[in-house]
């Protein structure tokens, strides 16, 4: 992880971090660089992490042309910087997260929204897990984004 969210002021549900949090901009750079060194189509990749991971897959995945992002559990820790390319953006939360509150999460559901990322958001009765039914939900968005490639 890169910073304590028990230290971090979530103020009006937002988790935005400024230009101090290095380690993220240090996750950010090797993330991308992982990604292109990859022999892979990006167009027919999907993008996911899980917490803080989710909340990288946000910062790093909505300025590449990938077919999706899911995350899960996760938030937005800058505001969003979206190409016109932007991939669609499945968000899944549990309402009695103790970790990442809830509240973070639909403020950052809304600051991507603002930005034009498309996409859906799915509040589930669960804590700061992957249950079976955020599964379920993850693989049919994926289904779908990749048959929506497969048809073009």
């Amino acid at each position: 992880m890169w910073y304590d969210l028990n230290q971090h002021d979530a103020l009006s549900g937002s988790l935005l971090l400024d230009e101090r949090a290095t380690d993220l901009a240090t996750s950010e750079a090797a993330l991308r660089e992982w990604i292109a060194s990859l022999p892979i189509d990006l167009s027919r990749t999907i993008l996911g992490g899980f917490s803080q991971g989710g909340a990288l897959t946000l910062a790093v995945g909505l300025t590449l042309p990938l077919a999706g992002l899911v995350v899960f559990s996760g938030y937005v820790v800058r505001p969003p910087v979206v190409t016109t390319t932007a991939p669609p953006v499945l968000m899944i939360h549990g309402t009695a997260d103790p970790i990442v509150p809830f509240a973070s999460a639909q403020a950052s559901w809304q600051a991507l929204q603002a930005a034009g990322v498309k996409g859906v958001f799915h509040a589930l009765p669960m804590a700061h897990e992957i249950n079976d039914t955020a599964i379920a939900i993850a693989r049919r968005f994926i289904e779908n984004a990749l048959s929506q490639i497969n048809s073009n």
